[in-house]
């Protein structure tokens, strides 16, 4: 079965993910793991993401969010509220489901924890989301926030699968963050002046052309006038005269020399097609 996606951020940030409702831990590959054991040997300490714990909640702070991941609604004083609750009863069936597999024994408030049952709580990815938009900064800092928050989650019930995933999610967001920030607007710059620089191109090629032919027609019916009257002329003196006449009939628009003149009415030469037309 091939796993259910959704097309999610803006710009050129834009990918495909995996939706988290259709996702279970058997469908995670093992390669994921390898990695995330693989990351943490290579560091002094498994709390190397505190720099960007630090950094999500110095960012959410700054636009009146909660710095940490959790359930919040905003009550009419405007102060966040948090659902108390979700984190132990999400820890304690973790713990139930990966290490003693007595969920069913857990007591009922795990579960019925108030943001389950009341639906004015939301993730504090979805508040930062609606707030200020997908892939806004913001909406960076939470998902940055759940990450670690998920990763911690996993390892305090040994869920190796989930620390993988969220280990791995936490790369991937902080890698799409710094692209985004760094790379995206000198993209969009520069596609826009190529955009412009094509149409710039194509609206001058329109001019040019409209110019040329405002003096193609008369030149072609001087130059059938002066062979008239001197069959023998070459195409080169032919040229000079028609240039000549159509200046003095006040033609700006002609070229600067007798070449394009000679290649718009040389197939009118007589001496090239035996008559004159």
């Amino acid at each position: 079965m091939q796993p259910k996606r959704r097309r999610v951020g803006t710009g050129i940030t834009v990918r495909d993910e995996i939706d988290r409702k259709w996702l279970s831990a058997d469908d995670e590959p093992d390669q994921l793991l390898k990695r995330f054991v693989w990351t943490l040997s290579k560091l002094p300490s498994q709390n190397w993401y505190e720099e960007w714990r630090s950094y999500a909640a110095s960012v959410l702070k700054t636009h009146g969010l909660p710095p940490c991941f959790g359930n919040y609604y905003q009550n009419e004083t405007g102060h966040w509220v948090e659902d108390g609750c979700f984190r132990e009863s999400l820890l304690a069936l973790h713990k139930a489901f990966f290490q003693t597999n007595e969920a069913e024994d857990l007591p009922s408030r795990y579960y019925n924890y108030p943001s389950l049952i009341d639906d004015r709580y939301q993730p504090l990815t979805e508040i930062a989301e609606a707030k200020f938009g997908s892939d806004s900064t913001p909406h960076f800092a939470a998902r940055i926030a759940q990450a670690i928050w998920d990763l911690e989650l996993s390892r305090e019930t040994n869920n190796a699968p989930g620390a993988e995933a969220a280990a791995f999610s936490l790369g991937h967001i902080a890698a799409s963050l710094k692209l985004k920030l760094e790379w995206e607007g000198p993209a969009i710059s520069g596609q826009k002046a190529r955009m412009n620089m094509a149409e710039a191109r194509q609206r001058g090629a329109g001019v040019r052309k409209a110019r040329a032919e405002e003096w193609r027609a008369p030149a072609r019916k001087v130059a059938r006038e002066v062979w008239r009257e001197r069959p023998e002329l070459s195409i080169s003196e032919t040229a000079r005269r028609v240039r000549k006449r159509l200046v003095d009939a006040g033609y700006s628009s002609l070229p600067s020399s007798d070449r394009a003149v000679r290649d718009v009415i040389g197939d009118l030469s007589p001496q090239k097609i035996g008559s004159i037309r």
